[in-house]
Formats: structure tokens, C-alpha cells, sequence
């Protein structure tokens, strides 16, 4: 089980992925939906459970908007 710093590391680490391959610009929607895509391959969220990529999503956009990283 990774305790949760780990776990932190690798969503932040997804999202920074996510912009890098995309930069800025685009609608959320299509930040969101790859994240939840980035999420998936790194083992940390189902695609069928969206509720939990919308979830990390948002503690991303948290963490960016109040410089948490």
C-alpha cells in the first residue's frame, strides 16, 4: 500500500504529464479526461470509477491554484 506523500507524488506528477504533453490553453474537459487516462496507467484510478478521477482532478487544480506542489 503507498501511504499517501506517494500517492500525492504521482497525481501531481500525472498532472504535470498531462501539461506537458498538452499545454496550456485547451478546455478543462480535455485535461480532465487525460489525466484520468494518465491516472489509470500509473494504477491509481479505474476508468470506470470516474467519481475518483474527478476527485484527484480537483486536488490537482488545488494544489496548482494555491501552489501546493
Amino acid at each position: 500500500m503507498m501511504h499517501e506523500n506517494e500517492i500525492s507524488e504521482q497525481i501531481i506528477g500525472a498532472a504535470i504529464e498531462v501539461h506537458r504533453y498538452h499545454g496550456p490553453g485547451l478546455v478543462e474537459q480535455i485535461y480532465e479526461e487525460s489525466l484520468c487516462h494518465e491516472l489509470h496507467l500509473r494504477s491509481l484510478c479505474d476508468l470506470n470509477g470516474r467519481s475518483l478521477c474527478r476527485s484527484a482532478t480537483k486536488q490537482c487544480n488545488l494544489a496548482f491554484r494555491f501552489g501546493w506542489t
